[in-house]
């Protein structure tokens, strides 16, 4: 099939793209091309059953396989960038929001002061928070702090 051939010289594409603007763009068009080689595969499945009907010996494409497999580490890549770009940014808001929230306790516990028997902010809050926003800094943890 003409088409397969088309398809390895789109998939050798892959090696040369690395514009991390452009990822985007790049795995959509792995995607597309995944999605014909997978129309390739069952138009090229029904050929081949119709030759066993036939009787006949059944055509091979070795270049199919081959295609499929250079493909596939570049759709994987590209698909996981996407996803970790999509996720990092996600997280990135929420460290924030953590943020916000660690330096509002602050200035609540500063204005309220010490009350005898409440210890959540330095033994329990702010370590939680702090754990989670990445912020290791030991000024930050009381001696007796425990995480949960």
């Amino acid at each position: 099939m003409e088409e397969l051939e088309s398809y390895a010289k789109q998939t050798e594409e892959f090696s040369t793209f690395g514009d991390m603007n452009e990822i985007q763009r790049y795995l959509r068009k792995a995607q597309a091309l995944d999605a014909k080689l997978q129309a390739a595969a069952e138009k090229i499945e029904a050929f081949n059953a119709e030759e066993e009907a036939f009787g006949w010996q059944t055509t091979t494409y070795p270049n199919r396989l081959s295609t499929i497999n250079t493909l596939k580490p570049f759709l994987q890549l590209y698909e996981l960038t996407v996803d970790f770009n999509e996720k990092f940014k996600y997280v990135i808001h929420l460290i924030n929001i953590l943020l916000r929230v660690f330096k509002s306790s602050n200035k609540m516990k500063n204005a309220i002061g010490p009350i005898p028997g409440h210890q959540c902010h330095s033994v329990y809050c702010q370590p939680t928070i702090c754990l989670f926003a990445g912020i290791t800094d030991n000024y930050i943890f009381p001696s007796d702090a425990s995480f949960p």
